[in-house]
């Protein structure tokens, strides 16, 4: 394990996370939708298969494969979209449906080599994903205005509060944003859960504690979403935060020790899954939703058969998720090396549903550490 430490401490620091990986390591699907030239064997092609699920305030990540017989550089522009969608120079579309954008969308992607061009059409069924109950209607998608203004995120119980934290690095310090959700359950007596959930390339955390904060307050237990340095997670930055979110929550509440879990959604969740394995001493279970890619914890040092303890697992992933196959891999891998593992594919793709943060409560709320 000293080994092991030492590799981890260097590669750790190095290794970067971006939402662009997620579904690059996919499976391709075969297509109709291709061009050929007529006399000519020249042609382009679409080779994946884009999810048709999402729901409000999740992010919606699809990685196009395509190629070009003649191996030349592809572009890549929307034709027909809903409003936030875009489409990288690679080919990753990303999109967070907001609170209006319930319903069926048409997608049109046009893909060109400069010689030819084809369009790669979808249908994405958009659904409710959750609501933050307060009664405003707001999904979670962002905070309120009113945030950090004496408004509902000043502090307190029963409410989602905003708060910060100042970590030193070698370039000097750097603050971290983070939400916090705490039930009206709570008293300063009782030692209580603690749930950290990290969100998905291009989110941030108050969606992922807006997503927990019913179950929370139902079943009792603190909720806390960090926000990202970047688009995706950083394993130097980051790492730094969260000890330090981690610190202050356990100082200013009488957080269970032997009760604190771990949840990831797509980036989140492959850091997650990285970092929960790492500290598997520390962590009564951890959730994986929509990722959770075991080659990241091998690149950087940490094994699922060589960690400080078999830590319990739930992984949730849609069967249109370009993540199925990373989800299916890494649960095999953690069941041959010990771990127990929860393990749910749902109909839907790169998302989370409603009815997830309960299943997932469900499966880990009585696990704790020895």
């Amino acid at each position: 394990m000293k080994k092991l430490g030492i590799i981890f401490l260097i590669l750790f620091t190095l290794f970067l996370i971006q939402g662009c990986d997620e579904s690059s390591a996919s499976p391709a699907a075969s297509s109709t939708q291709s061009y050929s030239s007529q006399g000519s064997s020249t042609y382009l092609q679409v080779q994946s298969t884009p999810p048709t699920q999402a729901a409000v305030g999740n992010p919606y990540v699809y990685q196009i494969q395509a190629t070009s017989s003649q191996g030349l550089p592809l572009s890549f522009q929307i034709l027909n979209g809903p409003q936030g969608m875009s489409v990288s120079g690679n080919g990753e579309v990303n999109w967070i449906p907001g609170s209006n954008q319930t319903g069926n969308f048409s997608i049109i992607v046009e893909i060109s080599d400069s010689q030819h061009s084809i369009t790669h059409t979808w249908q994405i069924q958009v659904q409710v994903s959750y609501s933050n109950g307060n009664g405003s209607g707001n999904t979670g998608t962002n905070p309120p205005a009113n945030y950090g203004s004496g408004g509902s995120g000043g502090g307190g119980i029963g409410v989602i509060s905003q708060k910060t934290v100042t970590v030193s690095t070698s370039s000097g310090s750097i603050t971290g944003k983070y939400y916090i959700y705490v039930p009206t359950s709570y008293t300063q007596s009782t030692p209580i859960p603690v749930l950290y959930s990290q969100h998905g390339a291009g989110g941030n955390g108050y969606q992922m504690v807006a997503l927990w904060k019913n179950v929370a307050q139902t079943e009792g237990f603190i909720v806390v979403g960090q926000n990202s340095q970047s688009t995706g997670w950083n394993f130097s930055s980051d790492i730094k935060i969260f000890q330090a979110i981690k610190q202050k929550v356990e100082q200013e509440y009488n957080i269970h020790l032997k009760k604190i879990y771990l949840h990831g959604f797509s980036a989140g969740a492959h850091w997650g899954l990285v970092y929960g394995l790492y500290k598997a001493d520390k962590f009564a279970a951890m959730a994986l939703g929509g990722g959770g890619y075991m080659a990241y914890a091998v690149q950087t040092g940490v094994w699922p058969n060589n960690v400080p303890r078999k830590i319990p697992v739930d992984i949730h992933i849609g069967l249109s998720d370009p993540n199925l196959t990373i989800a299916r891999d890494t649960r095999n891998q953690l069941t041959a090396a010990g771990h127990q593992v929860f393990y749910k594919e749902f109909n839907g793709g790169h998302t989370i549903l409603p009815s997830h943060p309960q299943e997932i409560w469900n499966n880990l709320k009585t696990i704790s550490l020895p």
